[in-house]
């Protein structure tokens, strides 16, 4: 969806496409492994939070635009990108509420 709204309104969509599904991926990491308001894992947040600024750095500094052969994004398309990239833990925090994991029966064999 959002690589047609980009696509067809002239953004570089490739790269909005890029920053969204990898920031998805990372919104459902923490939605599936961290408990809402929790530190059980800072490295977790620490890893995710590294990544995410990795991946905008890669589009937004020229320098490495250069190198990497990406063109800068606009803050418009940077934050389009972002609010849509929070889906994915939503997404997790629905399915855990809706079907939450049932936790094994006594005397069942571990899997």
């Amino acid at each position: 969806m959002v690589g047609v709204w980009a696509r067809e309104s002239g953004c570089s969509w490739q790269f909005i496409v890029f920053l969204v599904l990898g920031a998805t991926q990372f919104g459902a990491v923490l939605g599936s492994r961290a408990p809402p308001g929790g530190l059980a894992n800072p490295f977790l947040l620490v890893a995710v939070g590294a990544a995410l600024a990795l991946q905008t750095v890669g589009v937004r500094v020229p320098v490495l635009g250069k190198l990497l052969g990406t063109e800068p994004l606009s803050l418009t398309e940077l934050a389009v990108a972002c609010a849509l990239s929070g889906l994915g833990q939503v997404v997790m925090r629905l399915q855990a509420r809706l079907k939450p994991e049932c936790p094994p029966r006594a005397g069942s064999p571990a899997v």
